[in-house]
């Protein structure tokens, strides 16, 4: 089975293809392929040949993130120019429970552990199969 993603009329595989951010694979048995098939070989086609993307011959840039989660004294030396700031965009790389999350701050090249003050995860109950289910899941 294949699912195809719009966004407008374009196809987002075909997209991504031709930008070179992915690179098509073919399957062994041919009556497999999506319908959009030749869209995206000749997207795939137009990229290598453009030598975009992954067909580039530059190497891929490396980014380094300091993970101040697991070291103290890096996070008390991220922590005033973190806490100077009145907006930080980060992102949320693992999600430890409910309520305690891991996020990649480009600005910063940091990743910083943080918690959600006031959350309360529910607690499991014999009594409420329901409620089991819900904290389960919130851990």
């Amino acid at each position: 089975e294949f699912a195809t993603i719009f966004v407008g009329k374009k196809n987002l595989s075909v997209e991504i293809l031709q930008k070179g951010f992915a690179k098509t694979s073919l399957s062994k048995f041919r009556e497999d392929n999506s319908k959009y098939f030749e869209d995206l070989m000749a997207a795939d086609t137009h990229a290598s040949t453009k030598k975009l993307g992954v067909y580039s011959n530059k190497e891929a840039n490396i980014y380094r993130f300091i993970d101040t989660s697991r070291n103290s004294k890096a996070a008390k030396a991220i922590y005033s120019s973190i806490s100077a700031k009145p907006v930080l965009y980060g992102v949320v790389e693992y999600c430890f429970s409910g309520q305690r999350f891991k996020i990649r701050v480009d600005s910063e090249n940091c990743s910083i552990a943080f918690g959600l003050i006031g959350v309360k995860i529910p607690q499991p109950d014999a009594n409420s199969p329901t409620l089991t289910n819900i904290s389960e899941l919130a851990k």
